[in-house]
């Protein structure tokens, strides 16, 4: 319950930092008033009074020619039983009110124009054919469903090695302390001047840990060994995470960070739905949580070594994009 009263307390200072964002009371009648209403706005009613007018006007005629559609100012050829013509300026309003409509229609053009180019900055679906994104992305899908679902089984696990309530549920508690740590200190290790140009390598050596200690895990049986074991595992998987960022840039360049990371997040939330759906399965299957690890283990190995091709592969294309360069300067 005092977990839970905690997280509530988090989520709950969510909303302060969202008021926070509320423009200022002052302010407030300014923020989403528009300096130029758009040209559509603008002529919307003028337009619409003038296509009454044409529509209703009264014109008592005698004979009608053929109008043709491709010139409104053909009603001129409407004549009156005098022999003279009128209602010219109708003519005239109507060319207008076309002219509006044509303006109208392109300046709504041009606004759907702007949202759909605004919208594909935010998001650049291209990423999905290039190689090196789809293996990044396959690497963080992985990884995620190796950590949720030993985020998931691992009390019930502390419980079937003969854990007590509280030894096993604090086996969760330590993995969550032991994962800000390593959040905190990913950043001052991956800094370090040996690490600095290789922090790439050491993303997926953290990857290759992770594999390694979820196997140690797996046949763990002492309350020592889990409680090292768990410290480990959480200490590194905080390591991993806090760094995606990093390895996104490093990939892919920091011009297509925003869209590489929202898909990158994306190929993690898939990661979510699936791993403790299929770790539990495994369970059930084999009525042993064995299984599930050696699952997790798994999922682990191969992450490191999707992250690890799409390195091999981006430096390739790399050194190839460089003797291109070199040879067209030649």
């Amino acid at each position: 319950m005092g977990a839970m009263v905690l997280i509530g307390g988090i989520m709950l200072h969510l909303v302060v930092s969202g008021a926070l964002h509320r423009p200022l009371p002052h302010c407030k009648k300014y923020a989403h008033t528009p300096t130029q209403k758009p040209a559509y706005q603008e002529t919307q009613n003028e337009v619409m009074q003038q296509i009454d007018d044409v529509k209703y006007s009264n014109i008592n005629v005698n004979h009608e020619k053929r109008i043709d559609s491709t010139c409104a100012g053909s009603l001129r050829s409407m004549e009156k039983a005098d022999g003279t013509y009128s209602k010219v300026d109708s003519c005239e309003n109507i060319n207008t009110t076309y002219d509006l409509l044509e303006k109208n229609e392109k300046s709504m053009d041009r606004d759907i124009e702007k949202i759909e180019k605004k919208v594909c900055s935010y998001l650049d679906m291209s990423l999905l054919r290039e190689p090196v994104f789809i293996m990044l992305g396959l690497a963080q899908l992985f990884h995620m469903m190796a950590t949720v679902s030993i985020d998931v089984l691992l009390p019930d696990m502390g419980r079937s090695k003969g854990l007590q309530e509280q030894q096993a549920v604090f086996l969760l508690s330590s993995l969550g302390i032991a994962d800000m740590v390593g959040r905190l200190l990913s950043g001052w290790i991956y800094d370090l001047p040996c690490f600095r140009s290789r922090f790439h390598v050491l993303y997926g050596m953290a990857l290759l840990v992770q594999g390694s200690v979820a196997l140690v895990l797996a046949y763990s049986s002492t309350w020592t060994s889990l409680i090292i074991t768990t410290i480990v595992y959480g200490f590194d998987c905080g390591f991993i995470v806090a760094q995606r960022v990093n390895i996104a840039v490093y990939l892919l360049g920091v011009e297509r960070l925003s869209s590489s990371f929202s898909l990158i997040v994306a190929f993690q939330g898939v990661g979510v739905l699936i791993g403790p759906f299929t770790a539990g399965y495994l369970y059930d299957v084999t009525c042993a949580y064995l299984a599930s690890f050696l699952f997790a283990s798994v999922l682990a190995f191969l992450a490191a070594g999707f992250l690890f091709l799409a390195i091999w592969t981006h430096a390739r294309t790399r050194e190839q994009r460089d003797k291109v360069q070199t040879n067209n300067s030649l």
